[in-house]
């Protein structure tokens, strides 16, 4: 994490942070600007850096890690590697390398084999039983905007309609393992598979693909693989349907390439971004511009988050919204939703 224009940083100074970074060649940096916070020492510092200057700044820092990734990921060309494929689109396969290299690969041949060999290979050196899950025995019946229902072809749950209380189709994937783990724990069947679905039907993951009220879903996905999950999730769900996003984010975490990433599925219509009040924030005004960068679509930064939730509500229509970035603002939502059920 490098933060760029804090006050009395000068060109030469900058200059010497980026020949350091070049020479070290970190495989990817995460780069912020700095941004004054009412009622810190820094912000009342003399020599503020003009938000050019930081812009300037944090674009070649991000371009130098782009560099550096891509000259790191080419230096593995022609070598053997472990990969474990996660994801399969037109029989392209997506998956990772132990040190966490992106690799696609083109096959005709199905490539779960091969997780399933990494995946039994890890556990033959723990001394562990491997039991693979294969996607092929999952058959999606139906959705809603806050449940799945699916089928299992595995032995005590075959033929059963089993419903996961989310729309994020990786969350059948999830309640699967689950179902395969009790089978392992309790072979014996003491625990009944009323009570088993059951557990399914009505498990909670706060935060994460969450409907809190029709058509309106918060996701505090917040890491790389949180993101990805979500944009998945948003092309899978959002074919036909209008999509508005409530978004917001705290300082410390990489919110440019958020950004980037979700504006990429192309699924958006329309952004209300707002900020957590704090020490943490990232003014509304700000993340506007991060969005300006990358889409086309109306965004609209609304500093107060009950006003950006109210706004959000009405643009959504008969369509989802969608209220990510951050727990904190899936907290300040639910809140909010709290705060108008006793008005």
């Amino acid at each position: 994490d490098i933060i760029v224009g804090f006050p009395g940083e000068t060109e030469e100074e900058f200059n010497k942070t980026y020949q350091f970074l070049e020479e070290i060649k970190f495989y990817k940096m995460h780069v912020f600007k700095y941004s004054p916070r009412k009622g810190t020492k820094a912000a009342v510092m003399p020599n503020q850096i003009a938000g050019n200057i930081k812009e300037e700044r944090s674009k070649k820092l991000i371009e130098l890690s782009d560099k550096n990734e891509m000259e790191y990921n080419e230096s593995y060309i022609g070598k053997k590697v472990e990969v474990l494929f996660e994801e399969e689109k037109s029989e392209t396969y997506k998956g990772h390398t132990q040190n966490y290299i992106m690799v696609h690969c083109k096959s005709d041949k199905n490539l779960d084999n091969k997780i399933v060999k990494v995946i039994c290979k890890k556990a033959e050196e723990q001394n562990a039983r491997a039991v693979p899950l294969y996607e092929e025995t999952l058959h999606i019946l139906g959705s809603t905007d806050h449940s799945v229902d699916y089928t299992f072809d595995a032995p005590y749950y075959c033929g059963q309609k089993i419903t996961v209380p989310y729309l994020a189709p990786y969350q059948v994937r999830n309640s699967a393992l689950a179902l395969l783990a009790m089978e392992e724990i309790d072979p014996q069947h003491e625990i009944s598979l009323e009570t088993r679905l059951n557990a399914i039907r009505t498990t909670r993951w706060q935060g994460r693909m969450e409907t809190v009220l029709p058509g309106v879903i918060v996701d505090g996905a917040h890491n790389e693989d949180g993101v990805h999950e979500f944009v998945r999730t948003l092309r899978q769900v959002g074919k036909g349907r209008r999509i508005v996003m409530l978004f917001s984010a705290v300082v410390e975490k990489n919110y440019e390439e958020m950004v980037h990433t979700i504006c990429q599925t192309g699924c958006i219509q329309e952004v209300i971004v707002t900020e957590i009040h704090g020490s943490r924030i990232v003014p509304a005004g700000e993340l506007a511009e991060v969005f300006h960068r990358y889409t086309d679509v109306p965004v609209t930064p609304v500093c107060d988050i009950d006003d950006a939730f109210a706004l959000a509500l009405e643009k959504k229509g008969d369509g989802l919204l969608f209220c990510v970035g951050s727990l904190y603002l899936v907290g300040e939502v639910k809140r909010v939703i709290e705060e108008k059920k006793h008005d």
